[in-house]
């Protein structure tokens, strides 16, 4: 790829990392991976509320 064409790539593309990440670990990974641990938490909440009916 010449200089040229390397230059009209936006930052994020050059350097191999997304808008609003860090270390590679992009911000919807991290609400993703958050949002599912609470799921399973309210979940288990729910499940020991049934059991003491």
């Amino acid at each position: 790829m010449s200089r040229a064409a390397r230059n009209r790539r936006p930052r994020a593309a050059r350097n191999g990392r997304e808008k609003g990440s860090v270390k590679g670990v992009s911000v919807s990974d991290v609400v993703f991976v958050l949002l599912t641990v609470g799921l399973f938490a309210a979940l288990a909440l729910v499940v020991r509320g049934v059991e003491k009916l």
